[in-house]
């Protein structure tokens, strides 16, 4: 059977780091072992075989399979199984390291069920005696395991921020800020709309759906609404687009609002006032990109956890990893 990696999603092949020298004919994934395989077929393997070891540390059929089905990794094609190799790869050199700073006992997938099993002990006794339990009555396996990735990965994170290997200080959150500014979601922009009210009657529809027209075609609200039978007072105004109280209290206006071109009117229900409402757009300020100020706790998380995945790509890059290609291939 061949050693091999189905990790390396970038196709970045190196010799193996594996305390023998490769071949140019067998060359593996940046750390992987891959003697030649027999190309033999195989029955899908059982629970605990070992399909992979990461520094020693056995990778199990199920534990591969608990993996996959929290990712959503389809263990069935062969880029699914790719998929769900590199992720266990990452969780599992966090994992070793978590332990080796102290932070969690458990590494091997019996570890985790066997802390699995005392959990939902003890969720049962708890309940059993009149007690509180938050979340489940008890867990199952994958939920259970996905909150072990998740525990993993935020003990590691606040460890690495409190030995100063992570440093999330002003300069470089002002400077991931400015790097990444366009990933964060822009302001919705501003509309300046003039609008006349009209009745919410046959007369009054036709007589505000003539007047939107005109509008449109280039006479002046005021000109238009003359013509048509309407001498309400024009306004003016300046919507927030995103403007909550906006959207709760005039839902119509803040529906039509837009996809309204400077120039352009529509009719609209007035949700606050009661009748119709024609709108004229006079022009719109295009969104902007919220100020570091304004998302400065959200650029400290983003910074944290770029880094934190820069620090498992280095422990990855370390790591000793052997799959056994076949048996991976005889997933699920």
């Amino acid at each position: 059977m061949i050693l091999a990696s189905a990790l390396a999603a970038t196709g970045a092949w190196a010799v193996a780091r594996s305390g023998t020298a490769g071949t140019a004919e067998h060359r593996s994934p940046i750390g992987v072992s891959t003697p030649p395989s027999t190309g033999a077929a195989m029955r899908s393997p059982h629970a605990d075989t070992v399909v992979a070891r990461v520094d020693g540390h056995a990778i199990t059929a199920d534990e591969l399979r608990t993996s996959a089905a929290v990712s959503g990794a389809d263990l069935t094609t062969a880029k699914g199984r790719r998929s769900a190799l590199y992720d266990i790869e990452r969780f599992k050199v966090a994992q070793i390291e978590a332990a080796s700073r102290g932070l969690v006992t458990a590494v091997d997938f019996e570890d985790v069920q066997r802390e699995l099993a005392k959990e939902n002990a003890s969720r049962a006794q708890d309940e059993a005696g009149g007690g509180v339990v938050y979340g489940p009555s008890s867990y199952n396996l994958a939920t259970y395991y996905a909150r072990v990735e998740t525990t993993v990965e935020q003990q590691l994170l606040d460890d690495l921020v409190r030995t100063g290997e992570i440093r999330p200080s002003d300069a470089a959150l002002r400077a991931h800020y400015r790097a990444h500014v366009a990933e964060y979601p822009v302001t919705a922009g501003t509309l300046t709309v003039r609008t006349v009210r009209a009745d919410d009657s046959s007369s009054g529809r036709r007589a505000a759906g003539s007047t939107a027209a005109a509008v449109s075609a280039g006479t002046s609200l005021e000109g238009a609404a003359r013509a048509h039978g309407l001498h309400a007072t024009v306004r003016s105004e300046r919507l927030d687009l995103a403007d909550a109280d906006l959207a709760r209290t005039r839902p119509s206006l803040a529906a039509a609002a837009p996809d309204l071109e400077p120039g352009h009117a529509t009719v609209v229900r007035d949700d606050a006032d009661g009748g119709l409402l024609v709108v004229q757009a006079v022009s719109r300020t295009a969104g902007a990109a919220p100020t570091f100020e304004e998302v400065k706790d959200e650029t400290r998380v983003r910074y944290e956890h770029d880094q934190y995945s820069k620090h498992v790509d280095r422990l990855v890059s370390r790591a000793h990893v052997d799959v056994d290609v076949d048996l991976s291939r005889a997933l699920p």
